[in-house]
């Protein structure tokens, strides 16, 4: 009888002992249950049911937090999804539609010019241009149409349209880049009614600062004419070049000339020039002024035309 009363002392001195203990990590990762006995800035003396007094470095040994109960009256909280949940003054992210992502990859600019006479001589004029560009470290992509009407006593003196597409490839960390372009050009008072053109070569930005551009090219294409005395497939060479200055913060010139020399007899060929000014009117709305001229020279035309095809201009630019 003594003896099991010595065993029952002894179990319940035990569990109340793991009751109130505290667990500790060793470095090897175990787990043990104990109290505290002793503590100094060296060393701690854990009693443990089982192994007794052991006493270990305190820079290797660390006291687990008991878990944190939640009360019974209050219910846990229930964590929504992420999809679910809902943040402080958030906003719905909406698409941008077509017009919004036109805006923002490409640079668009409308020239309007136009003029009108009337008295002892009645005149009027109107040209409209259209040109749209997308560029970034690797291509850049340019569109563009125009229209240039001109009329004397209601007889026209001028009409033709043209549109063209371009795109550049850049050559990383180069100067040197890529393109193939295609154009197709109306005129009703040419030694042709249409014409298409189009050609491949490449590139080369001699300067390229915040003041100057500088760029030269140098390809081969091909070009027909329909309406014409010659409307045969014509193979030419490339070479032009494009220059810009940036004069001040509101005012820049340019300037380009391209040579077309045709492969087969080199005697004929054709120059496309021009040149302009550019002065802004308004920053913040993207007005400016331009004016300039423009000329296209045609080495062979057909009887009582003439080789060139001088325009002086003036309009008014809209960036959008």
């Amino acid at each position: 009888m003594a003896q099991r009363l010595l065993s029952a002392v002894m179990l319940v001195t035990v569990l109340t002992s793991q009751t109130f203990a505290e667990k500790f990590l060793l470095p090897n990762g175990d787990q043990i249950t104990g109290r505290v006995i002793q503590q100094d800035e060296k060393q701690i003396v854990i009693e443990h049911p089982v192994l007794g007094q052991l006493t270990l470095p305190v820079t290797q040994v660390k006291i687990v937090p008991p878990p944190t109960a939640i009360p019974m009256s209050q219910p846990a909280a229930t964590v929504k999804p992420v999809a679910e949940q809902t943040l402080p003054n958030e906003q719905t992210i909406k698409p941008l539609g077509w017009a919004s992502r036109l805006r923002e990859t490409w640079d668009s600019k409308l020239e309007i010019g136009a003029s009108t006479q009337t008295g002892n001589t009645e005149q009027s004029a109107i040209y409209l241009r259209f040109k749209t560009t997308e560029k970034n470290n690797q291509t850049q992509t340019d569109l563009d149409a125009a229209y240039d009407r001109q009329a004397k006593e209601n007889d026209a003196t001028a009409n033709k349209f043209t549109t063209g597409v371009r795109r550049e490839w850049f050559v990383l960390n180069s100067k040197w880049s890529r393109f193939g372009q295609g154009r197709w050009d109306y005129d009703d008072f040419q030694s042709w009614d249409k014409r298409l053109s189009g050609a491949v070569g490449v590139g080369y930005q001699w300067l390229d600062t915040p003041k100057w551009k500088l760029n030269f090219q140098l390809g081969l294409g091909a070009a027909k004419e329909f309406g014409s005395n010659n409307e045969e497939i014509r193979p030419e060479l490339l070479g032009g070049f494009k220059l810009g200055w940036e004069i001040s913060e509101n005012q820049r010139f340019g300037a380009g000339s391209t040579y077309y020399p045709d492969i087969s007899d080199p005697q004929q060929f054709r120059v496309v020039s021009d040149a302009h000014w550019l002065l802004k009117i308004n920053n913040a709305d993207g007005i400016s002024l331009k004016i300039g001229l423009a000329n296209e020279y045609q080495s062979e035309v057909d009887p009582g035309k003439k080789h060139d095809d001088f325009r002086l201009f003036s309009t008014l630019v809209f960036d959008f």
